[in-house]
């Protein structure tokens, strides 16, 4: 889809038209995303370290910062003209409705009784990695290489879990793993910690 198909639907100027396929936040990982900027302490370290990211929708103030490569609209409420251009898609168009499979390594290993969504959830599992029994995966995670993840584990909505980290068992992973880290608990945080505070309630 283009900028310029929206003409009308929301409140806004087109400045530069480029097509996306997708709508997301400044710091999701979905392909040629639009996104809406609406504060300038988000430019430099959001906006411009993501190469996902293909059309902006910003205040006119920001807009002469809007690398020239990516399709640009102005509005006078960015996030409110963001939403109704959400609301429209999902209202009255197929646009949310398209297929994203998910990929697992052939190197991977997932346990039979896990649940990684097969379609329309964008899921990566990458080489060598173990996928336990009811663990539960979906919504654009990126799991790296390496990676364990325990039984009836949940890592959801958006979550980098990074090469050789391990998720322990019924953890419920609401932030990204940085890599070669261990994590434990709902919600999860670093293990050495999740012990520390599991001790002290033994006390």
């Amino acid at each position: 889809m283009r900028l310029s198909d929206l003409t009308g639907i929301a409140p806004f100027e087109l400045v530069r038209d480029s097509e996306f396929e997708s709508l997301g936040l400044l710091y999701h990982d979905a392909p040629r995303m639009l996104v809406v900027l609406y504060d300038a302490k988000f430019l430099r370290r959001e906006l411009l370290n993501n190469d996902r990211i293909a059309c902006v929708i910003a205040p006119r103030e920001l807009a002469p910062a809007i690398p020239g490569s990516l399709g640009l609209a102005v509005a006078e409420d960015p996030r409110r003209c963001f939403y109704e251009i959400h609301d429209h898609l999902w209202r009255h168009t197929d646009f949310y409705w398209s297929d994203f499979k998910s990929e697992i390594s052939p190197e991977a290993r997932v346990h039979a009784a896990a649940c990684v969504a097969p379609r329309n959830d964008n899921v990566r599992i990458g080489k060598r990695c173990r996928i336990a029994a009811g663990a539960c995966l979906m919504g654009s995670v990126r799991i790296g290489n390496d990676v364990w993840i325990g039984p009836n584990a949940t890592v959801s909505n958006q979550i980098r879990v990074g090469d050789g980290a391990a998720v322990s068992l019924g953890a419920v992973v609401v932030r990204d793993v940085p890599a070669g880290q261990g994590v434990s608990g709902n919600f999860a945080i670093e293990h050495p910690k999740f012990l520390a505070a599991f001790r002290d309630l033994l006390r």
